[in-house]
């Protein structure tokens, strides 16, 4: 998310708002950062669980949180999802696999 979408809205405040069930953060480390994209991360994600860091790529990690009553799907996807992880037909972009990852975690909630 950045800042100059959504009109320059504050990321933070939007996600706040929004309450998602899931919140997925990009990260160059296997740490959650401060801060991504404008997103204050522990104050966007305050109240969520962290049920995942993935690693997509050499430098690019996704750490996932998600709403505590969403936890259990939740993980099941995602657990089925990263199993399918390394197969041939996963693709290289994070961008592309991310969004199918996602496809697969709403279908199956």
């Amino acid at each position: 998310m950045d800042a100059t979408r959504d009109g320059g809205a504050d990321p933070t405040s939007v996600v706040r708002r929004a309450r998602p069930t899931v919140v997925v953060v990009p990260s160059p480390v296997p740490s959650v950062p401060r801060t991504a994209r404008g997103l204050r991360v522990h104050e966007a994600v305050a109240g969520y669980r962290l049920l995942a860091q993935v690693r997509m790529r050499e430098g690019n990690w996704q750490h996932v949180f998600v709403l505590p009553e969403w936890a259990a799907p939740v993980t099941t996807a995602l657990a089925d999802s990263l199993g399918d992880a390394g197969s041939p037909r996963a693709p290289e972009r994070y961008e592309v696999s991310l969004d199918r990852w996602l496809d697969r975690v709403l279908g199956r909630l």
